[in-house]
């Protein structure tokens, strides 16, 4: 399709070829012509297991082996792999199944390995994929797992065993009956086995004949032949594809008629089932979007298909919900169409398309109303003696140790912290919260336990939706009872623009100062982060800890974060306003990096940079001589790392509390320590002391690509647990880039004030062999 558009655009002769890694220089087939005299010779192997042989006819097929002018030898350090690489006469293996057409003139037909792209960029193991439905269903006697790459789902088809499809169903079952109990067992392998939504055959073709040797269908040694299996069920397959890609498009326009009979929700559930490729979707059922299959990235799909359909805007963040399903959507879908809606979103606050964000678009009255202003103006002041404490994502890494802290502080007085959990309802939000505490440290989850019964109250809400998803009695009970907001809640989400982020981090801390005002004015201790560092502006000789936001920043920020960044920096312009509109106190805090806890066991950040790198150092053994730029002399230029323990962080936080001030205070929490040692290379070294055997690659560049090789050769489960997908944070040694460096003034006077205090921790050997015991304890390396 790509190839058709391209030529008939641009009226332009289209070449289509290929060549690898492994031949250095130059193609090896252009147009089907093999590529002389880069390519020296070439020839076919037999795939007995795939039914492929140099004796076919009308033409030979089988695997493309070739030799060429400039091809490696072999990998670095990887006999195993150049053992793979050439047959014993040092022809290359292309892994691609050729059909040689006449001499130099092949035809790419098939790939050896049962590996397939599908078209959003997922890889699905076809073979073991079919044996995960074989074995783990008494009904599924076969099967024969379908796709192509220009599909973004596959197909089967199955053979059912026949005597327990009766034992299920009875006699005399009808295929519609009998389609129904297949989908369902697949749905429930797929359930067992953790496959991903993209796994699942969408539908299916039943064949009553099996697989046979017989057939032509299975090898001599009882493998399924795909290349027959294709030849004789593909075209069958490829019309159930062009079916379905008709329908989905005549429905999607069909969803866009503004004479549709269909209600909202049935809108929203048929886009659901095109968008993500679903046969169906129970809007009873209130399955969340990750649960239907989706990610962020889908969000994002789907939040532009509902502004095509509905003409209305529901971010991503909505959607990421994790008390988000298709009848809550549907329902703000509505509120949205209805005239009288008022809830800010982006387009209402920045402008439809709005390219700059602009400090002054941000008034509190367009988030809070006119009510709301003229009743803060009234409130009554902020008490001293504070018995009750609100806190925001306490079911975060960083939050559930506020929680922990702050319960700590008010038990001795005999006040209460309230939790607002996202969650269907309050029980449900306090396993969600308790499910934090009690997976790791047994006497974590006891000091936690001993704490809670008598000092939390945990309640279901949604820091994104007005009144933080509370009704209004709620909201206004838990407004006369707070006497402090702790706001650490936030959808950190580092691949989502600001737009997708607007909703929980600009307009959700807009609830929170809604919250501030109504009834008595709280104090608000906002957690932000570092990374706003870029957009405030110092004056001379000023510390970028209390410089001054930017008046203007853009919306696409295409640096890591970048839209997390920005919809933080819109929360300090909003808290700010507060501040000096109604005199809230507030303490703005920046978070870095938050690493480990100091003694909890098990209580480490596993998705974080900082655990992916030490796991993949420590899982492959490879590390870089030295992390950092030298100087004229060949000494490494250190810097030291400025991450701290969680619970350093949760201590700095709380005790912004012991500064009793009508002000606006910020602190930059980020481990203040220079030249200590504590950097890259020293926790290399003890990662090694911990007992891993590390070798150590002079070249930067030859340890990165070593290392992604082995990464990328990981099982799939360590494979998503390393920095594969972060190694470009990697790409080029530390040291001499000029970063921004953070002040910390007021964070080193709140670390004294602090039980911390009187200075933060070192980052020692003693705290990465912890570190290490965590990650092994986990991962079982």
């Amino acid at each position: 399709a790509v190839r058709h558009f391209m030529r008939y655009c641009f009226d332009i002769h289209l070449s289509e070829g290929f060549s690898n890694t492994e031949t250095g220089a130059g193609s090896l087939v252009r147009d089907n012509v093999i590529q002389r005299p880069n390519v020296i010779d070439y020839k076919l192997d037999d795939v007995p297991e795939l039914g492929y042989f140099k004796t076919d006819k009308p033409y030979p097929r089988g695997e493309l082996l070739f030799k060429t002018k400039y091809q490696v030898k072999g990998y670095l350090h990887a006999p195993e792999a150049t053992a793979a690489l050439t047959d014993a006469e040092g022809y290359i293996r292309s892994g691609d199944i050729v059909e040689e057409r006449e001499p130099d003139y092949l035809v790419v037909i098939d790939r050896r390995k049962d590996v397939l792209k599908l078209s959003q960029g997922e890889y699905v193991a076809v073979g073991p994929l079919g044996t995960f439905f074989e074995s783990g269903s008494a009904i599924i006697h076969q099967i024969y797992v379908y796709g192509n790459s220009m599909r973004s789902y596959v197909l089967a088809v199955v053979v059912p065993d026949e005597e327990a499809a009766k034992s299920a169903l009875g006699e005399g079952y009808s295929e519609a009956e009998l389609k129904t109990l297949l989908r369902a067992e697949m749905q429930r392998v797929a359930q067992e086995n953790d496959l991903k939504a993209f796994e699942v055959p969408r539908d299916f073709v039943i064949e009553t004949e099996p697989f046979s040797q017989a057939n032509g269908l299975l090898s001599s040694v009882r493998k399924r032949l795909r290349p027959a299996l294709k030849v004789k069920y593909g075209p069958q397959l490829e019309a159930i594809y062009e079916e379905h890609e008709q329908a989905s498009k005549q429905q999607y326009e069909a969803l866009k008629d503004p004479d549709s009979n269909l209600s909202t929700l049935e809108k929203l559930v048929k886009l659901t089932e095109i968008t993500l490729g679903l046969e169906s979707v129970d809007a009873d059922k209130s399955l969340t979007f990750n649960e239907l299959g989706g990610d962020s990235l889908g969000a994002v799909t789907y939040s532009l298909s509902i502004e095509d359909v509905f003409g209305v805007s529901l971010g991503a963040d909505v959607i990421l919900s994790p008390t988000g399903s298709v009848g809550k959507w549907a329902r703000e879908i509505e509120e949205r169409l209805d005239d009288s809606f008022i809830k800010p979103t982006f387009a209402s606050i920045h402008g439809e398309g709005e390219t700059v964000l602009r400090a002054d678009a941000l008034e509190l009255e367009k988030f809070l109303g006119a009510e709301t202003m003229a009743g803060a103006t009234q409130a009554e002041p902020v008490v001293d003696d504070e018995k009750t404490v609100l806190v925001t994502g306490g079911n975060g890494f960083l939050g559930h140790y506020v929680v922990l802290q702050w319960m700590e502080r008010l038990a001795p007085k005999g006040g209460k912290v309230v939790a607002l959990i996202r969650a269907k309802d309050n029980d449900s939000a306090r396993k969600r919260l308790n499910a934090i505490f009690t997976e790791s440290d047994p006497e974590l989850k006891s000091h936690y336990e001993a704490l809670a019964a008598n000092h939390l109250e945990v309640i279901a809400g949604d820091i994104g939706e007005s009144l933080l998803g509370l009704s209004g009695d709620a909201f206004a009970k838990l407004a006369g009872e707070v006497d402090r907001i702790v706001h650490v809640g936030a959808l950190v989400n580092h691949r989502l623009a600001y737009e997708h982020l607007f909703g929980p981090n600009v307009a959700g801390t807009a609830e929170i100062i809604r919250l501030a005002v109504t009834e008595r004015k709280k104090s608000i201790d906002f957690v932000s982060t570092e990374a706003t560092l870029r957009f405030t502006a110092a004056s001379p000789g000023e510390s970028n800890e209390t410089a001054l936001p930017l008046d203007d920043v853009p919306v696409q920020d295409e640096r890591y974060a970048g839209g997390y960044a920005t919809s933080k920096w819109a929360g300090e312009i909003l808290v700010r306003k507060a501040h000096l509109q109604f005199g809230l106190p507030v303490n703005v805090l920046r978070g870095n990096m938050m690493l480990a806890h100091q003694s909890y066991r098990g209580e480490i950040n596993y998705a974080d940079t900082f655990t992916r790198i030490l796991y993949s150092i420590a899982i492959t053994g490879l590390a870089p001589r030295s992390f950092y730029v030298a100087d004229s002399e060949g000494n490494p230029q250190y810097d030291s790392y400025d991450g701290s323990p969680v619970n350093v962080v949760a201590a700095a936080v709380v005790s912004a509390a012991n500064f009793k001030h009508n002000e606006f205070r910020s602190f930059n929490i980020h481990n203040y320590h220079q030249a200590d040692g504590c950097h890259f290379d020293a926790f290399v070294n003890w990662i090694e002391s911990a007992g891993y055997a590390i070798t150590r690659i002079d070249n930067y560049r030859e340890w990165l690509e070593r290392i992604e090789a082995k990464l990328k050769s990981l099982p799939e489960d360590a494979r998503q647990h390393s920095a594969l997908e972060i190694m470009g944070s990697f790409a080029t040694q530390r040291g001499g880039e000029g970063s921004i460096e953070p002040a910390s003034d007021n964070f080193r006077q709140l670390v004294k004030a602090s039980t911390v205090g009187p200075d933060i921790p070192h980052l020692d050997e003693k705290f990465i062999h912890k570190c290490m015991q965590d990650i092994a304890e986990r991962y079982g390396i």
